[in-house]
C-alpha cells in the first residue's frame, strides 16, 4: 500500500521502476492501481523476478529486503539500496546484515515500524543523486566478496581433502 502511494509521484520525475509484487499478490495489485497508464510512465510490475541477476546490474538503485545473499549479490553489482529488513527475520539479522552496508555508505536502513509513504519518498529522494549513487556503488563493492562462493569450496574442499 505504501509503494503505491509514492509511483505516480517516481514516474513523473522520470524513474524507470522494475517492481516484483509477488506471485501470491499480482493479480490482486495490478487490478487496484491504473496499471496500463503506470506501464505508459516507466512502471513494469512483475510476479516474480526469474533473473534478478540482470535486474540487479539494470538498476540504480533498489528498495530491497535484507536477506544475507540479496545484499551479496547488490554488493558485487555496486547496488545501493534502501533495505527494509523482515521484521519477523530469525533473531532479527537482516536489520544486521543491512547496518553493515549502511555503515559504509551503501544504502538506507528502514525499519519496517517506521515505514510509511512520506518516509520511504524523503529517502529516496536522497538518493536521486547520481554522485552520491556513484559513491554508493564503489562503497558496496568495495565490501563485496566477488569470489566468496569459490573461497568457500575451496575451503570446505580443503578440509575434506586433509581429513581421512
Amino acid at each position: 500500500m505504501k509503494v503505491k502511494k509514492i509511483i505516480p509521484y517516481l514516474l513523473a520525475k522520470g524513474w524507470q521502476i522494475l517492481h516484483q509484487i509477488g506471485e501470491k499478490n499480482y493479480v490482486r495489485y495490478i487490478e487496484e492501481v491504473p496499471i496500463e497508464e503506470w506501464i505508459q510512465k516507466g512502471y513494469n510490475p512483475v510476479p516474480f523476478i526469474r533473473n534478478m541477476e540482470l535486474a540487479i546490474c539494470g538498476a540504480d538503485f533498489a528498495i530491497s529486503r535484507a536477506g544475507a545473499t540479496t545484499i551479496s549479490q547488490f554488493l558485487i553489482a555496486g547496488l545501493p539500496a534502501i533495505y527494509i529488513p523482515y521484521p519477523y527475520a530469525k533473531d532479527n539479522h537482516q536489520k544486521y546484515n543491512a547496518e553493515l552496508v549502511v555503515k559504509v555508505g551503501g544504502g538506507e536502513l528502514l525499519l519496517e515500524d517506521q515505514l510509511s509513504s512520506q518516509k520511504l519518498l524523503y529517502l529516496l529522494d536522497k538518493w536521486d543523486d547520481e554522485k552520491r549513487l556513484a559513491e554508493a556503488s564503489e562503497a558496496c563493492k568495495k565490501i563485496s566478496i566477488a569470489t566468496g562462493r569459490e573461497n568457500f569450496w575451496d575451503l570446505l574442499l580443503e578440509k575434506l581433502e586433509g581429513r581421512n
